[in-house]
């Protein structure tokens, strides 16, 4: 599979609300940095609904959350 590289551009309010989460990180933080995280977040969310849902299985759990950051897949753990 070949991936393609996107692009997403934001309205000043959506980059409004990016510089506030950068604000609020206290490492320096990219753009880039913050719609991974987003993403990751709302991956791990995605993983939990469907596994409780009984959409995944176990295995498939499991395998996707090695796609996770470390702080990410102790959320899948409660």
């Amino acid at each position: 599979m070949t991936l393609k590289p996107i692009s997403i551009t934001f309205d000043q309010t959506y980059s409004n609300k990016i510089r506030m989460i950068q604000e609020a990180i206290s490492d320096p933080t990219t753009h880039r940095m913050i719609v991974e995280g987003l993403v990751d977040t709302g991956y791990a969310n995605a993983l939990k609904t469907l596994h409780q849902n009984g959409r995944i299985s176990d295995a498939a759990l499991q395998q996707s959350i090695q796609k996770l950051p470390e702080h990410l897949r102790a959320f899948l753990d409660s």
